[in-house]
């Protein structure tokens, strides 16, 4: 899932996307309950679109600044 940053995002996207991946393939191959790392995996994938938003935004407003 998080690998869909990259066509919207490019580089940043990609590298997000892959970033969230390895977190969430590390996180699968742990010994935990299968519900916690479902619900843990979901957060990755929150968390990276969030991460991506964020930088996202914050670039767009350093390259055009009003006024």
């Amino acid at each position: 899932m998080p690998i869909t940053l990259v066509p919207i995002g490019g580089l940043l996207g990609g590298a997000t996307g892959v970033a969230a991946l390895a977190l969430n393939l590390w996180i699968a191959k742990k010994s935990f309950e299968t519900a916690i790392k479902v619900l843990v995996m979901i957060g990755v994938v929150v968390a990276a679109y969030v991460v991506f938003f964020t930088i996202a935004t914050l670039l767009y407003v350093l390259v055009h600044p009003s006024g």
